[in-house]
């Protein structure tokens, strides 16, 4: 059976154990006490342990008799180790011991030493009754299906974003250009500078035909080149070239020369 209160006390206290188990119950608080709650057939002592492990709050009986009981000492032990609040009720006056002031260091005592006894357990059942408050809160209920918690909505906040570039500047009268479709302007190239026409080449000097043989002078003379063709600028040119060097052509001209003169005798002799 589920309770709240431990209730320990020596053998020759049962009456107070008694009548403190009676007023507790009165105040809706549930109790176990020995022997009333030990089940037929069990352990006692296992009994104990698991009892003193389900409780929230211990009360000890205190007297002369519970202070010399070793059932009483292994008992608060016991409920020191599962870290239960104890509420020690003294009914006679006596000194603790040295095993019960070491396990009951600290705590507060409450006295019934003076009669009626029912005006201090009522004392008792308040306190208890504090002690049995729960101290935590509970947790918020989960969400229904099918409904989602107001937070759980909240549009997610836009990424940051660089902000768009201004609109390029048109004039009032140019339609809107769409910098996005429109296709890029090809890149212009220069025309090619029209090349100067050429200019015409200098005319070369014709170089005069010096005859190179006596022969080639007679011909050159009379006008006629082997008694049958005559005379030509371009045969001339063919037949007699000019000397490059001035030595040379200094030479040539006095050879030319003399075999015109001698020519020219000739001929006057002959007739």
């Amino acid at each position: 059976m589920a309770h709240d209160v431990f209730i320990s006390y020596a053998s020759d206290n049962k009456a107070i154990g008694d009548a403190v188990c009676a007023a507790l119950e009165r105040q809706h608080i549930r109790c176990w006490i020995a022997p009333r709650d030990v089940l037929p057939g069990h352990n006692f002592a296992q009994m104990i342990i698991e009892a003193i492990h389900s409780a929230r709050v211990f009360v000890l009986v205190f007297s002369a008799a519970s202070n010399a009981s070793v059932q009483v000492q292994r008992e608060v032990d016991r409920a020191v180790s599962c870290a239960l609040p104890i509420l020690p009720l003294r009914v006679e006056d006596v000194v603790p011991s040295d095993w019960l002031e070491y396990y009951l260091a600290g705590q507060h005592w409450l006295d019934a030493l003076t009669l009626p006894l029912e005006r201090h357990l009522a004392r008792l059942c308040e306190a208890i009754a504090v002690l049995l408050e729960p101290t935590t809160t509970e947790a918020p209920p989960l969400p229904e299906e099918g409904r989602t918690d107001d937070r759980t909505q909240r549009p997610a906040e836009p990424a940051d974003t660089p902000p768009a570039p201004p609109p390029a500047h048109t004039s009032p009268t140019a339609p809107p250009v769409d910098t996005q479709s429109a296709a890029p302007a090809p890149a212009r190239t220069p025309a090619p500078k029209p090349s100067p026409p050429p200019k015409p080449a200098a005319p070369k000097p014709q170089q005069m035909a010096v005859p190179a043989t006596p022969a080639a002078a007679v011909a050159v003379s009379s006008g006629q080149i082997g008694g049958e063709a005559a005379y030509t600028p371009a045969t001339s040119a063919k037949l007699l070239r000019l000397p490059r060097h001035p030595k040379t052509f200094a030479v040539a001209v006095g050879v030319g020369a003399a075999w015109v003169i001698i020519l020219i005798v000739v001929g006057l002799v002959t007739r």
